[in-house]
This record gives C-alpha cells, sequence and structure tokens, in this order.
C-alpha cells in the first residue's frame, strides 16, 4: 500500500492532563500531543480554535503559550511552533497580579517621582529605577553626565506624547491599549527600538499583523522598507497580501505604480516573493506498508 505522509508544522502538546468541562473523563494526556499542518498563514486563534474541536475542548477553557508566553490571538502562524495547552479555570482561580497594579499607582500618582519627562509641553513624572531597569536608553541615559539627568528633567524629541506616555506605561506594568490606528502603532513600535525595549517592539509587530488590509498594505509596505529593522515575517506578509489582493489594492490606490517606483528595489523585491511562492513546494515523503 502506497501513503503519503504529510509534513506538518504546529504542534500543540498538552502541559497537564486536559478535562472536558465536568471533568469525568481525559480527553488528552499529559504530553501527548496533536499535529496540525500550515498550509498558508493564518490567525493564531484559528489554529486554536481547531485544536480545541479536535481534542472535544471548549476553546474558553483552554490557555495556550508559545515559549512559555502567551501569544496575541490575531497573529499569523507562518512557521514552525511548538504550543504547551493549558486549563484556564486554575488559572483564573489564582489571585490578580498585585505588583502590576501598584506600578501603575505609581506612575498615575507620582509619589516618590524623581525624574521628570518632557515630550512636548506634557511632564511625565517617573521614576528612574523603573525605566533603567527597563530600557537600555535610559540606563544609558541615567548614568551619564548629561546636564538633564543632573537637572533630573528630560527633554524628549518625540512628536506624539500620547504615545510616549504608552511606552512607559508598558515600562512600569507591561500592559497597554494598542492605537486603532496601525500607523501609529508602527510609530510606537519605532519608539520601542529606539529605547530598546524589545518586548513592546515584538508585540507591536504582532498586532500590526493584525491590523493590516488592502487599504494600508502599500504605505506600510514603503514604510518597512525605509525602516528595514521591522522583523521579517511582518514584511513577507505585507508582501504576500500584495499579490493575494492586488486587484483590490490596486482600485484603492490610484498612484500605486508611483507609491511602488518612489522605493528602488521595491518592485525586484515584490516580483521576487511571488517567484519563491510559486516555487516553494512542500516535500512529501513516502511509506510503504505492508499489506497483512
Amino acid at each position: 500500500m502506497l501513503k503519503a505522509k504529510e509534513n506538518y508544522d504546529i504542534v500543540f502538546e498538552a502541559a497537564e492532563d486536559l478535562y472536558n468541562l465536568s471533568k469525568t473523563q481525559i480527553l488528552l494526556l499529559k504530553n501527548s500531543y496533536k499535529i496540525i499542518p500550515i498550509s498558508k498563514p493564518r490567525q493564531f486563534q484559528s489554529y486554536c480554535y481547531e485544536f480545541a474541536g479536535i481534542v472535544g475542548i471548549a476553546y474558553q477553557s483552554l490557555r495556550f503559550l508559545i515559549g512559555g508566553r502567551d501569544v496575541s490571538p490575531e497573529i499569523c502562524i507562518m512557521s514552525n511552533c511548538h504550543v504547551k495547552v493549558f486549563h484556564t479555570s486554575e488559572f483564573n482561580l489564582q489571585p490578580q497580579n498585585s505588583l502590576k497594579s501598584s506600578f501603575l499607582t505609581l506612575l498615575n500618582s507620582g509619589i516618590f517621582t524623581d525624574v521628570t519627562l518632557k515630550v512636548g509641553k506634557e511632564l511625565i513624572k517617573a521614576h528612574k529605577c523603573v525605566l533603567v531597569s527597563r530600557s537600555a536608553k535610559f540606563n544609558a541615559m541615567f548614568t551619564s553626565n548629561m546636564l538633564e539627568t543632573q537637572s533630573n528633567t528630560i527633554e524628549i524629541d518625540f512628536k506624539n506624547p500620547e504615545l510616549f506616555r504608552s511606552m512607559i506605561m508598558w515600562l512600569y506594568c507591561g500592559e497597554i491599549k494598542f492605537p486603532e490606528d496601525i500607523f501609529d502603532v508602527f510609530d510606537l513600535m519605532l519608539l520601542a527600538d529606539e529605547y530598546l525595549v524589545s518586548d513592546l517592539k515584538q508585540k507591536c509587530e504582532e498586532d500590526m499583523l493584525a491590523k493590516l488590509n488592502e487599504a494600508n498594505v502599500v504605505k506600510m509596505l514603503i514604510l518597512l522598507e525605509r525602516h528595514p529593522m521591522v522583523d521579517n515575517c511582518v514584511s513577507d506578509r505585507c508582501k504576500t497580501l500584495f499579490i493575494e489582493e492586488f486587484d483590490k489594492i490596486s482600485k484603492l490606490n490610484p498612484d500605486l505604480e508611483k507609491d511602488i517606483q518612489s522605493i528602488p528595489g521595491l518592485m525586484t523585491k515584490l516580483f521576487s516573493h511571488v517567484h519563491s511562492r510559486k516555487h516553494t513546494k512542500r516535500k512529501v515523503t513516502f511509506v510503504f506498508e505492508n499489506d497483512t
């Protein structure tokens, strides 16, 4: 008998015994796993729903971690990954992290602040010890002999005080509400890159992937060419969307040809991406089994 063995890419492993809602039956033993193929870029949540359906467990009762971290449901999965699956019931019963709320209160109240960040006309009072522990750039500022540091007031050359405050909030509690506009998220990502806040930069890239659409992809392609420090998965997703939805995008962008030509080499990169997609083949292994 001839059988094709498929090439699977995403592994869901049970980090504990997974039960049904009544907990009368174990549906997946600890360290057991289910494997789902990646046929095209899909949102992480889509794969999680598929896993829950295969196992027969309500999606709402599960928690999914990659590398020990929660992952945004909207992020696109385009490469191999290993997902650990937990129940959420025990997790939700744990007391809330009081440290996060305490640090946020510390920031908002201004208690014992020892530095003032002046962003435009807005003054943000903060704590050097927190900023230094979370940002290498702030660390360099406060350990140098800058005049601003000695006066405990630092002039920040940044056009959007609200975005800068969002970054400061992230430094204090690791949580913010991202802007609705994808280009504001892009500016926040550039800010995170400047201040060497890698976890915020990664979250911004994930949020940009979720907000990417036919209306903003051309401008995003141009921005990515001007700022090549962004993760390749964002650039690849932009190129893929541009190719797949070209008819819609060309109608939404009457100056499309002019915009693309304004960035030297961008047209070549788009054609190269088309070529690589056409010639990408999945490996297929044939397994011969004796017919008993």
